[in-house]
């Protein structure tokens, strides 16, 4: 696999206007779209250590269906509700994208052919054609992981594209685990924030030139290369 990818952030285009009680909303909404893009990269890593292994020599093809359950349970749970009621304007054709994408992307798991059910008897080499079958689906997924993955960036990439305005708020409660879900936020002196967080968010601001500030960070890490 290539090395990691790392991208700067453009400068956000426009700032969004919410209320004090919205901003954990919009970290919560900021953290599924990273736990999206985490998702589908580590599904497309496992296809693809799944293809560059020979079926006959014994490589499990039923962590392919484990996957598939563990999919299930994880995208509708951490990112299903991308879009709804979400503070931020996505952009309404990104979100259908992603969704259509991760639906693609359950379907093609699905048509994997499950593993055959253990025997005690000596194990056979998997005829041709069910290799072939379990390959090309295997390949199917994969294509669709990529479609995902590229849906998903995109909404990413729109959700941090807004200035979120903070100026004024009072956040010393707030809780981020991750310095890169406030990039974009937009502060000034009567901003209150988590002790722990003054120092780092300062380090990590440029001055817009009307007496705010606004949060970057230099580089972002999207997700292992192919």
């Amino acid at each position: 696999m290539a090395g990691n990818v790392f991208r700067a952030r453009a400068m956000p285009a426009r700032t969004a206007g919410i209320r004090p009680d919205q901003v954990r909303d919009v970290l919560d909404v900021r953290d599924d779209a990273v736990a999206a893009l985490t998702v589908l990269a580590l599904i497309a890593r496992m296809l693809r250590e799944l293809l560059t292994d020979r079926p006959d020599r014994g490589y499990p093809l039923s962590a392919a269906a484990i996957t598939v359950g563990a999919v299930k349970v994880a995208l509708p749970m951490r990112c299903g509700r991308l879009g709804r009621a979400c503070p931020l304007p996505a952009d309404p054709a990104v979100v259908a994208t992603y969704e259509t994408a991760v639906a693609r992307v359950l379907t093609a798991l699905d048509d994997i052919d499950p593993p055959p059910a253990p025997v005690r008897a000596r194990r056979r080499p998997p005829s041709v054609g069910k290799r072939a079958g379990s390959l090309g689906g295997l390949r199917k997924a994969v294509r669709a992981t990529d479609l995902a993955r590229t849906a998903a960036q995109d909404l990413s990439d729109e959700l941090y594209a807004i200035a979120v305005d903070v100026c004024g708020f009072d956040l010393s409660e707030l809780v981020v685990d991750e310095l890169e879900l406030i990039e974009g936020f937009v502060w000034d002196s009567t901003t209150r924030w988590p002790r722990p967080l003054v120092d780092p968010v300062f380090a990590r601001s440029v001055f817009n030139g009307d007496g705010t500030m606004m949060v970057r960070a230099p580089a972002m890490l999207i997700w292992p290369g192919d």
